[in-house]
């Protein structure tokens, strides 16, 4: 079992509800158990709203609109701009998701139009009303918005370099623990980016994607930032003249020049 998995409070929640032979499968890594995740949930939503949408199918709507979220920069909004969002994304395939239905299917509860599918998709399982005194839904969690960002990132559906820096440290949360390929396939589309973005941000893109600090941070202030085992600095003068404020440094590999005229304050 991979204590990521059971470390990460929303796998954690979801493995108890899942059948033995789910749970087995979830528990292997990370992406057996994100994997295991979505396709539950998506085939539950298809068969409670009636979906003409394959498990893929959902995820790959729900992805292009968190790469519109990502985009316009924004967590949450509107019931109704949501649905126009899915209207376009629905747009270029809707006739084919609509004429999937046949003569045996249930008229009463058969998806007439797009505008139907649009509303139906707009209530996914994968999101959800932010407050009970307002009309804006977002996605469940930022562990998921995280994933579909990133997702939609490799996958070019929205231009890295109009992700905000709040955005890419959403993704590099929820990015942390998955596979080796999948970090450094994300890293390859955000490297057009590492000398545009403030240095903190640069260093906990490496930091969390490559496990690895690269170096080049000059006159730094880098506060409240976790090391943990698995992050290797081992290039000498990584950090020249930084600040550390409030970090910590779990037992990751550090090379004892990689620090030249630091400051460490509460580490």
């Amino acid at each position: 079992v991979e204590i990521v998995i059971i470390a990460n409070p929303v796998l954690r929640t979801f493995i108890p509800n899942a059948t033995n032979m789910n749970q087995n499968n979830m528990i292997c890594d990370m992406e057996s158990a994100l994997g295991q995740y979505f396709k539950l949930l998506l085939k539950r939503d298809r068969e409670r709203q009636n979906l003409p949408l394959t498990e893929k199918e959902q995820y790959s709507i729900l992805m292009k609109l968190a790469a519109a979220f990502a985009e316009y920069e924004f967590r949450s909004d509107n019931i109704d701009f949501i649905q126009q969002l899915l209207s376009e994304i629905l747009e270029p395939n809707m006739l084919e998701f609509l004429n999937r239905y046949n003569d045996d299917s249930e008229s009463d509860y058969m998806i007439q139009t797009g505008q139907e599918l649009t509303q139906r998709l707009s209530h996914s399982c994968l999101l959800d009303r932010i407050a009970l005194n307002q009309n804006e839904y977002g996605f469940i969690n930022e562990f998921v918005l995280g994933i579909l960002v990133g997702d939609a990132i490799i996958d070019n559906h929205v231009n890295v370099e109009d992700i905000s820096e709040l955005f890419i440290n959403i993704v590099l949360s929820s990015f942390e623990n998955r596979r080796k390929e999948k970090r450094l396939t994300l890293y390859k589309k955000l490297e057009v980016i590492l000398n545009k973005v403030p240095g903190e941000c640069k260093l906990n893109i490496q930091k969390v994607l490559l496990q690895e600090v690269r170096g080049g941070f000059n006159e730094l202030y880098i506060q409240s930032m976790i090391f943990s085992e698995n992050v290797q600095m081992k290039q000498s003068k990584t950090f020249t003249n930084c600040i550390f404020d409030g970090c910590t440094f779990d037992g990751c590999i550090i090379d004892p020049n990689i620090f030249y005229q630091c400051k460490f304050f509460n580490c």
